[in-house]
Order: structure tokens, then C-alpha cells, then sequence
């Protein structure tokens, strides 16, 4: 997911990326990918994820926001990086049912 946060699209080599900004075409250094590591950073990409994806299946809106509330409320009710746990372990189970 932390992908999503990153907005140059990697169409070269290993150590520079290739981006179009206003018309130009822009070389830059490759960035290394986001890393989420924050419930902010997470909330950022997940918005992201429901603009994406209910752009298709707008049934799912409620059930995201819902989903996305409870891994913030566990965030803000326990320390450490559990959150992260748990939403790697239900994409993972969500990613392995079939649709």
C-alpha cells in the first residue's frame, strides 16, 4: 500500500526515475518507497485505496470507512505497531478469498 503514496512511476533503470510533470519529462534519483510506519501515513494511502477502488465497486464504500475506523480506533487504544499487523494479516486473508 505504501506504494500508492509514491508518485513517480519507475520506467528505467535501477537508480533514476522517469516523470512527467506539467508536460516535461523529469530525471530524477529513484526514491526509495514509502514506508508506513504512522497510522497518518497508513489513514493517507488507505484514502487512496477507497478512491481507487470504489471508483469500481461503490458498494464497498461504507464497509471501507468502517474497516478503516477500526484499525484507527486500535491505533489509538494500544502502542506499537499492531494496527499494522492486523491490516497486513486481513488484506492478506481478503487478498486469498475468492471475489
Amino acid at each position: 500500500m505504501g506504494s500508492l503514496l509514491n508518485n513517480s512511476q519507475n520506467i528505467t533503470g535501477v537508480n533514476q526515475t522517469l516523470t512527467f510533470n506539467q508536460g516535461q519529462i523529469i530525471l530524477q534519483p529513484k526514491q526509495q518507497d514509502t514506508r508506513i510506519n504512522t497510522i497518518g501515513i497508513w489513514t493517507d494511502a488507505f484514502l487512496i485505496y477507497i478512491s481507487i477502488y470504489c471508483s469500481i465497486h461503490t458498494s464497498q464504500f461504507q464497509e471501507l470507512l468502517k474497516y478503516m475506523q477500526t484499525v484507527r480506533l486500535g491505533a489509538k487504544r494500544y502502542e506499537g505497531l499492531g494496527w499494522k499487523l492486523y491490516d497486513e494479516q486481513f488484506r492478506l486473508r481478503r487478498s486469498q478469498e475468492p471475489a
